[in-house]
């Protein structure tokens, strides 16, 4: 499925609201699970918004 532009752009926004709550999970705890499953998700978000922000200047590119 080919996304447009708005939703590229409020996947990335979601995506900077989880980093940012699961950064401050990370630095609020003192559980190692918590830590563990926070560092994951911080460098999984980071990941997908790598991708989709590549995607979006393609996109830009492709006119």
């Amino acid at each position: 499925m080919e996304m447009n532009m708005y939703m590229e752009i409020s996947l990335i926004l979601f995506l900077i609201f989880a980093f940012s709550f699961a950064h401050s999970i990370f630095k609020g705890t003192h559980r190692r699970v918590a830590k563990i499953i926070s560092a994951t998700v911080i460098s999984l978000c980071s990941f997908v918004i790598i991708w989709r922000t590549a995607s979006l200047l393609t996109y830009f590119h492709s006119f």
